[in-house]
């Protein structure tokens, strides 16, 4: 038998607790090497600073050598990749939602300012969210003077 873990074709379950017992499954069994180990820390690490929000609602590879191990929950509209690469631990997530977005800024940098948070949400996010404003307004025949502005 080999010293990797094959590919899991069903998602465990993605939480703190779950990283946490795969990782202390994987070392019982003498499989858990270097690299695959950085990789579970770097992923509880950044995964526990994480608004609830993405937590709740993301898919998570976990990607070593030969070994891949996929975590999810929700929707799993939140991908996240964590993956040895080069000596180095690489952690990338994509989101899907604008307010998942502003929420994880929010979450990890302290903002000054509501223009300085705006500045991190893609402007093309913004122009949606104030569309669907403008015509949340005009549907209740109310639109204040400063939404058009």
């Amino acid at each position: 038998m080999g010293g990797c873990v094959p590919k899991c074709t069903t998602p465990e379950l993605l939480s703190i607790e779950q990283l946490l017992r795969v990782r202390a499954r994987l070392e019982s069994r003498k499989r858990l090497t270097e690299e695959l180990k950085a990789c579970f820390n770097l992923a509880l690490s950044e995964f526990s600073q994480e608004p609830l929000c993405i937590q709740e609602n993301a898919r998570m590879t976990i990607q070593s050598g030969t070994t891949v191990l996929v975590f999810a929950t929700g929707k799993q509209e939140n991908e996240i990749s964590i993956f040895y690469l080069n000596e180095e631990v690489q952690y990338n997530i994509k989101i899907t939602r604008w307010d998942a977005s502003a929420a994880r800024v929010c979450s990890r940098v302290i903002v000054k300012s509501v223009a300085e948070m705006v500045s991190y949400i893609p402007a093309e996010w913004l122009l949606e969210t104030l569309k669907n404003m403008v015509q949340l307004g005009l549907k209740s025949k109310f639109v204040p003077l400063g939404w058009l502005f």
